[in-house]
């Protein structure tokens, strides 16, 4: 029989943390519950959790959301976040023991295989394929060659440092933000009006506004972003990795949408650069735009999550109710065959 499994995973950024529950058989996959929160101010700072109680309780109030979407009590979930120090780390254990006393059992699985193995193609780990995921508090990355994982690493820098960094334009970190995206290109070359005014502080005399340029925005984020991604495609570089006909790379996570990353981190690499959100078009509500690198996660551990995430006695009952249901009907069933055809018996 095509068993019915209900996998539930939580993703722990410097941003935020999202929990999602998908239905999975052997031929299907579906994300049939999402929801998502701000992290707590420094309670994640890239990849290390520096508050168990916040994120707990964050984690918990997600999972009450989701339970009240799936009408079913959830009582297992597979957790990830991006740490250099992977799962052994004191605050993760404490993260696990505090969430088992709250009645959630913890499952790990390593992120960077779950990406690699839910969305590269078997030809990609054959050939040679590397996956980056950007993120907002660190930059991982994971190469598989002959459908082994080769190299793989954590750089302590995302997208958060390139929005820190324009805040030295005087400029708010929510301002700084929306300029990187609107205005923003790794590539300042392509620019078409590089030298326009983007007035930063308004003044009754212009000459005296202060003032920066698409020019100057674009080269600090490409400053940045040689900053975090030459740590690691340098190397693999100086190692011949990027010589081999037919290889490639997926891009994730937010940092994926910095206008123009896959051609600049083509330029770098001579490969095919994809960002990777369609995610062979995985089935989900109406509600939610599951579409985007930044949810490639936490897809990947629901791909690979083998764990029922009800409670136990709660399936039970529900197949216990579904049995009784059918023998009350059977009842009622033969009843009526026995006031209908009164005592003869029909084969």
């Amino acid at each position: 029989m095509n068993e019915t499994l209900r996998i539930a995973a939580f993703d722990i950024g410097t941003n935020k943390i999202v929990g999602a529950v998908s239905e999975k058989t052997e031929d299907s996959f579906s994300i049939i519950a999402i929801e998502e929160e701000n992290t707590r101010s420094g309670s994640v700072y890239k990849g290390k959790i520096n508050n168990v109680s916040d994120v707990a309780f964050q984690i918990v109030s997600i999972i009450r959301k989701l339970n009240n979407k799936i009408n079913a009590k959830i009582n297992s979930a597979y957790i990830s976040i991006s740490n250099e120090k992977g799962y052994h780390t004191e605050e993760w254990d404490k993260l696990v023991k505090e969430l088992g006393s709250r009645g959630v059992k913890v499952y790990t699985l390593d992120r960077l295989d779950c990406m690699a193995d839910a969305l590269m193609s078997n030809a990609e780990k054959e050939i040679g394929c590397l996956l980056i995921d950007f993120g907002a508090g660190c930059t991982s990355f994971i190469l598989r060659n002959n459908n082994s994982a080769d190299k793989r690493g954590i750089i302590p820098l995302g997208g958060n440092n390139i929005t820190k960094d324009l805040t030295f334009l005087n400029l708010k970190t929510q301002e700084a933000e929306k300029l990187k995206i609107k205005l923003g290109t790794t590539k300042p070359e392509k620019l078409i009006r590089p030298n326009a005014r983007i007035i930063l502080e308004k003044s009754d005399n212009l000459n005296e506004a202060k003032f920066t340029t698409p020019l100057i925005l674009s080269q600090m984020i490409e400053d940045r972003v040689k900053d975090i991604c030459l740590r690691f495609l340098d190397p693999l570089k100086k190692q011949d990795e990027f010589s081999k006909p037919g290889r490639s790379i997926i891009l994730v996570g937010g940092g994926a949408y910095l206008r123009d990353l896959p051609e600049w981190i083509s330029d770098q690499t001579g490969l095919s650069v994809k960002i990777e959100d369609k995610f062979n078009l995985v089935e989900a509500p109406d509600d939610v735009n599951i579409y985007n690198a930044r949810f490639a996660s936490i897809i990947s551990l629901l791909h690979n999550g083998t764990e029922d995430c009800r409670v136990k006695d709660e399936t039970l009952k529900k197949k216990k109710d579904k049995k009784s249901s059918g023998k009350f009907i059977e009842k009622i069933l033969r009843k009526s065959m026995n006031t209908i055809f009164g005592d003869e018996q029909y084969n």
